[in-house]
């Protein structure tokens, strides 16, 4: 194994974050990570389309920068816009997730998978459903291999898509070799690659592909000490050269230092990171502390810089959680600062009078930052199986920007006054053991004729949920769920025409709406799943106008895992 610290307390008890381990996972009811986010209260859910089309997620109203991706401490850098793709990254061969809200944006950690265990380890997983939708993972872990470990990874997903005639697809691969020295160092090295098929009219080019090549080290000096430090490089492009991009072939790359400590129960992590590619931050360095009590109470703040062609920005955030009584909580958390917000870099095209006048009309932006402060403070009771929370917030931003994805690149950029709100999260046990009410809910005061980019008045999810386990083996488990998540209209920026003048347009998404079912039952290591999306068959589903969801979905497999 790496080496590691272990798990800080004060990050798992901590308000505001979120955590799936290797048991959670097995029993997801989803298949990505952004099905894993949809449950967050306040976190607002993007898909331009059906499978291989650009999806991603942020908090209300933090668009533009305001999500990050880290993949075992190394960045996931956007490629195609100023946040990740979050349809490049499936669940395979993950041993956790963490999703981490700051007052200033969304993280996501990602953990791969390592096992101890001297047998080499598979895990496949293998579906189909209506659409022609077929779904192939496979996942393989040999301990032994070459004085190192060896793992590697293949997806598959394709669908015909709404109507039977919007076909997408997304097809992965990876490979990771790492090498130990006992329990004090290793060196990994991973190579990702990822191509997008998709024929939704609003995102081009049709055939995309991105590659990622990291080398992490890891090193132990001391019990309670360790340092990381990685360098990836990530290039981008067109799979068919003759596709006239929007934006250039990208290429970047990262080079980052991690320093980490824990004494008792505090927690300290130093990090650097030095960015290279048109369009991103290029240097940051961040400071991260932590103290927790294991009676309950606990701190963790964050402070942060960012250096870009001149400018910079600077922020904080933490976060304070107290347990005057046994059951009971009352927490606040909040965060002020300017955050960089990434482009994506344009590429002139056509006759050189064209190249000419797209340069003029379209230049690449100079560095850019958006200032935002975000409070949050409530309460929380957790009993027997019960678990209410409940708070206020209160958000402002100078500046909110698009996504930058392909179906907004371009479009408005707007100030957000200051809006106040309240949020809300339970779970209620029911009768028989294992069934159980769960939902979140967030909703904003009601707001005047001003519009508000990807900030809908309210969003929701919930859903009646079952989960047991059986036998005296503990052999037969299954989960049931049956729900519905969704937000009313909401106002979206629109993708700008290339050398458009004037104010970007902006345009409203009806209603959404999903109710959905899932039912998933494992037999010792073979996990049966079928899922129903958009039970309701609701014809206009969309979060970006004019690509319709499909009216349903249903997909069915096995999920398998093989100690040889």
């Amino acid at each position: 194994m790496l080496p590691a610290l272990r798990e800080a307390r004060a990050v798992s008890q901590a308000p505001g974050v979120w955590e799936w381990n290797l048991e959670d996972l097995e029993g997801r009811r989803g298949h990505t990570v952004w099905e894993l986010l949809t449950e967050i209260p306040g976190v607002v859910t993007l898909r331009s389309g059906d499978f291989g089309s650009p999806m991603t997620a942020f908090l209300s109203g933090q668009p533009g920068g305001g999500l990050r991706v880290f993949i075992d401490g190394v960045e996931q850098l956007p490629v195609e816009g100023s946040i990740p793709d979050l349809s490049r990254l499936p669940l395979s061969g993950l041993s956790g997730v963490r999703a981490l809200r700051r007052g200033t944006g969304l993280e996501v950690h990602l953990e791969r998978y390592e096992h101890a265990d001297p047998r080499p380890y598979s895990h496949i997983e293998a579906g189909t459903g209506d659409l022609s939708t077929n779904l192939l993972r496979g996942v393989f872990s040999l301990p032994h291999a070459a004085r190192g470990k060896l793992g590697l990874g293949l997806e598959r997903l394709d669908t015909r898509g709404r109507g039977g005639d919007t076909p997408g697809a997304l097809t992965l691969g990876w490979i990771r070799y790492s090498i130990h020295k006992g329990d004090e160092a290793g060196l990994q090295f991973e190579l990702r690659n990822v191509s997008t098929d998709r024929t939704d009219p609003l995102v081009e080019p049709e055939s995309v592909r991105r590659r990622d090549w990291t080398l992490r080290g890891v090193w132990g000096p001391t019990e309670g000490t360790l340092v990381s430090a990685w360098a990836t490089t990530t290039s981008f492009a067109a799979k068919d050269s003759a596709v006239l991009l929007p934006s250039r072939d990208t290429d970047r790359r990262q080079f980052g230092l991690r320093l980490s400590g824990e004494a008792g129960d505090f927690r300290i992590d130093g990090t650097a990171r030095l960015n290279q590619g048109d369009g991103l931050v290029e240097r940051e360095l961040t400071v991260d502390g932590s103290w927790a009590h294991e009676r309950g109470h606990g701190i963790a703040l964050s402070a942060w810089q960012q250096s870009w062609d001149g400018s910079s920005g600077t922020g904080a955030d933490g976060r304070i959680w107290l347990s005057p009584l046994p059951g009971f909580r009352l927490f606040a958390e909040g965060g002020t600062g300017d955050r960089a917000v990434p482009f994506v870099p344009l590429r002139p095209s056509g006759t050189v009078l064209d190249s000419l006048l797209m340069r003029l009309e379209t230049r690449d932006p100079a560095p850019r930052f958006t200032h935002q402060e975000t409070v949050r403070a409530g309460a929380e009771i957790a009993w027997r199986g019960l678990m209410l929370r409940g708070a206020a917030v209160q958000v402002e931003a100078d500046s909110v920007w698009p996504t930058e994805m392909p179906f907004d690149r371009g479009g408005a950029v707007l100030p957000q006054v200051k809006r106040r709100g309240w949020e809300a999260e339970a779970r209620l046990p029911l009768w028989p053991d294992g069934l159980a009410l769960k939902g979140g809910l967030q909703m904003w005061e009601a707001s005047d004729s001003v519009s508000y980019l990807y900030m809908p008045e309210y969003t929701y999810h919930g859903s009646l949920s079952f989960h047991n386990t059986y036998l005296p083996t503990g052999n037969f488990e299954m989960w049931v769920d049956v729900g519905a998540q969704g937000r009313p209209e909401m106002m979206v920026p629109v993708a700008a025409s290339g050398g458009s003048m004037g104010s970007p347009p902006t345009e409203l998404v009806p209603f959404y709406q999903n109710w959905f079912f899932r039912l998933q039952l494992r037999i010792v290591t073979v996990n049966i799943f079928a899922t129903v999306e958009n039970l309701s068959v609701r014809a206009f589903n969309q979060d970006v106008p004019g690509n319709l969801l499909p009216r349903t979905r249903s997909l069915y497999g096995v999920r398998w895992a093989l100690w040889n």
